[in-house]
């Protein structure tokens, strides 16, 4: 339902990342075009991070040699330069992300657009920023005005949003929440004065505006390891694709400094008991870890109402993770909890440079129709480099055995079927993975099937043409 792609800083960013997406948080930023632009075509998409309102962006056309593809500089006025971006792309950095879109005018070198998250007139020369719109954000307009200005530093503000109208005033140098926004002022060396104000725009989120956004039912980040490093929780509850159901996904945290690993661990459970520890929730089973890093991570987020889904590249380690429900073979009354969690390891001191299993050939642990939990294979990654199609003829039946390859430069995205490879029943498939062939192909290629588009991912390192799966970006 919705897709996240981008490039961040370690384990601890990317945890914020999925749990601000999978729980709705909506989008701010304003982007402007320079007047001088000779190209007429626009920015949008734009979503700044809490930390990346606080400065202005400039993304300026450095090379038009060809047009439509035009290369483009991305600096943040406190952040500094990063990574450059080419139009048409989906940009989408830890602070920052846009899309540039080409009008019937080219754009030539010089072009530019100015990002911000809130534009501000009057006398002060303070600041608003982390501002972050709530899962519950709509798309308006939101007007903070300067009403008492008696105090310096402590300034009083009316808050009001185009169509939430007027909320609880705010006040300089203190954290402003409300149902719908937040947002923090901080005071410059000009006082601010009565009727200065900033005026910034929020959009609704993408699972927020189709009923799937995931209820976070707790999130510690008070907690130290022995190195003195936080050791994340988070616990979410998801509606499933009905919106009625109650589907739990939980992350931690566990790195170490001087064994220099930085882990990020999934888990599942069937309810919520909020005096429980996590791992006394109902049903619990847990400990499957992503191994990552302090360093850049590009990373592949889907999630729905019923599973989240993620991928990311390490250093040139290619990590996956699933938790969530899986489509079962089966009815609901038949099998009413049908989740699974996977991931690389249950090791969760192994660094990401150590060997590690891949989760959609032998590392899914089920819940079964009776309530217990077993570790499935995944066809057809189990049928190594073959799959087999057997069939009746004139002296009985006979099989035969293909490699799993394109046809024509047309990859046929298998579905990943969970099955008990004790009974060998089949149980479900997993949504939105896919069995993708490495033929003539390379590691985050994209397949569009079925009107679908889907990024090729690697086990690993893995460069076998069963070393890789589709993941359905959606």
């Amino acid at each position: 339902m919705a897709y996240k792609v981008g490039v961040c800083t370690g384990h601890y960013e990317l945890f914020e990342i999925i749990r601000r997406f999978a729980k709705g948080h909506g989008t701010t930023g304003t982007g402007t075009a320079g007047g001088g632009n000779t190209g007429n075509g626009t920015i949008g998409s734009i979503d700044l991070s809490p930390a990346g309102t606080n400065e202005t962006w400039t993304v300026a056309c450095i090379d038009d040699t060809t047009a439509g593809e035009e290369l483009w500089s991305v600096t943040g006025s406190v952040t500094g330069s990063l990574d450059q971006y080419t139009t048409g792309n989906v940009y989408d950095q830890t602070d920052i992300g846009f899309v540039i879109t080409a009008g019937g005018t080219d754009f030539v070198v010089g072009d530019e657009f100015t990002l911000t998250g809130a534009t501000f007139t009057g006398t002060g020369n303070g600041t608003i920023d982390s501002i972050d719109p709530t899962p519950s954000a709509v798309a308006e307009t939101w007007t903070v005005a300067c009403t008492d200005a008696s105090t310096p530093g402590s300034e009083v503000w009316s808050v009001t949003g185009s169509v939430s109208g007027a909320q609880a005033s705010a006040t300089t140098g203190v954290a402003y929440t409300n149902t719908y926004v937040e947002f923090s002022i901080t005071a410059g060396g000009t006082n601010f004065a009565v009727s200065d104000q900033f005026v910034f725009d929020t959009d609704q989120g993408t699972l927020s505006a189709a009923g799937q956004a995931w209820v976070e039912e707790r999130y510690d980040d008070a907690t130290l390891d022995g190195e003195g490093l936080q050791d994340l929780e988070l616990i979410l509850r998801g509606p499933g694709l009905s919106g009625t159901e109650q589907i739990w996904a939980s992350f931690t945290t566990n790195q170490s400094v001087t064994s220099d690993y930085y882990n990020m661990i999934l888990h599942t459970h069937i309810g919520y008991v909020s005096s429980n520890a996590l791992v006394d929730q109902p049903g619990y089973i847990g400990d499957r870890v992503i191994p990552m890093w302090n360093a850049t991570i590009r990373y592949w987020l889907c999630v729905n109402g019923q599973r989240i889904a993620i991928a990311c590249k390490v250093e040139t380690h290619y990590m996956s993770g699933y938790v969530g429900k899986f489509n079962p073979y089966a009815t609901p009354n038949q099998y009413p909890y049908a989740i699974t969690v996977g991931a690389m390891t249950t090791t969760t001191t192994l660094r990401y440079s150590s060997s590690s299993s891949f989760p959609y050939d032998d590392g899914m642990a089920v819940r079964k129709v009776d309530g217990t939990w077993g570790t499935f294979k995944g066809w057809p990654y189990n049928q190594q480099t073959t799959i087999t199609f057997y069939y009746q003829g004139l002296f009985g039946q006979l099989f035969t055995t293909y490699p799993a390859k394109d046809t024509g430069g047309d990859y046929p995205l298998l579905p990943l079927v969970l099955y008990n490879p004790t009974t060998l029943e089949s149980y479900g498939e997993l949504d939105g993975i896919f069995y993708a062939p490495g033929f003539n192909s390379a590691v985050e290629n994209t397949v569009v099937a079925e009107s679908k588009t889907h990024v090729k991912i690697a086990n690993n390192q893995g460069t076998g043409f069963n070393s890789y799966y589709g993941l359905r970006l959606d």
